[in-house]
């Protein structure tokens, strides 16, 4: 249990230095990168655990006394709201963000799947049990997936021949949104944009 969250923190401080990039490590970006925070992750449980890992980091590196950066930090904290969750648009990612994941992401399962969801607007549950022999989707695509996934009876499966989680599939959507487009996105945010394309 203390691995798990040791390797949390160190992925939400790593996250908090690609934010902070040049920038000074000053009372100002910590503002700044609470901001950033509240903007980007409609989700206060994931705000909290970013803003945590940031805060130990700034207390330990940031050259100034204790005290003052503690009540600052505190005020922060207290005087920063949580940004308002819109459930129409806070996942909702454009064609160019679309794009932009493709073009950078390094893992081609994850743009297997990202692009099967924005082709297909399937929910997650659908895309882990679609079968083998019923994919809908063009024959290039379907003959990249073949190439990354071990496709038996499902035409996502592991090297195990296991289906994947959903739970799985969620976390790397997640990663990787905040690493290359800078704000956190689940499969809705490919199916939602699906939606909109149809009705438009």
């Amino acid at each position: 249990m203390k691995n798990k969250e040791k390797n949390k923190n160190g992925f939400n401080v790593r996250t908090f230095l690609r934010w902070l990039g040049n920038k000074e490590l000053n009372i100002k970006n910590m503002e700044n990168y609470r901001i950033y925070l509240n903007t980007i992750y409609p989700n206060r449980g994931t705000i909290n655990m970013k803003w945590v890992s940031a805060r130990k980091y700034f207390i330990n590196k940031a050259n100034y006394p204790l005290p003052y950066k503690r009540k600052e930090l505190w005020w922060i904290q207290q005087c920063m709201p949580y940004g308002k969750r819109n459930t129409e648009t806070a996942y909702l990612i454009t064609e160019k963000e679309y794009k932009k994941l493709i073009e950078n992401d390094k893992s081609r399962k994850r743009i297997c799947f990202m692009k099967y969801i924005w082709k297909t607007g399937k929910r997650i549950t659908a895309v882990i049990n679609t079968l083998n022999d019923d994919s809908g989707i063009s024959s290039n695509l379907y003959k990249e997936i073949l190439n990354e996934f071990n496709s038996g009876k499902y035409l996502f499966e592991t090297s195990t021949s296991k289906q994947y989680s959903r739970n799985y599939i969620t976390s790397e959507f997640k990663k990787i949104g905040v690493r290359i487009i800078g704000k956190e996105i689940t499969a809705e945010s490919f199916r939602t944009n699906f939606v909109k394309r149809e009705a438009s």
